[in-house]
């Protein structure tokens, strides 16, 4: 059986993945962009409950769309 390094793999194909709905591939990408999207979000916001709010609603949309990502 060959074992997944998501860690290893691009983001290309964790998005390839992530359409088919692998779980492993979203939280492989969660993990890589969490916290640089909730740096942005508040360094924008400077509200930190604010930031983390976007930053779980665009996973949640990247999540919801996942089988329309090219």
């Amino acid at each position: 059986m060959k074992v997944h390094k998501y860690s290893e793999y691009p983001d290309t194909a964790l998005i390839a993945q992530l359409s088919t709905g692998d779980k492993k591939a979203f939280a492989e990408l969660f993990e890589r962009y969490n916290a640089i999207l909730y740096g942005h979000a508040y360094n924008k916001l400077r509200d930190r409950e604010e930031a983390r709010d976007i930053v779980q609603e665009v996973f949640v949309k990247l999540w919801e769309k996942r089988e329309t990502l090219d």
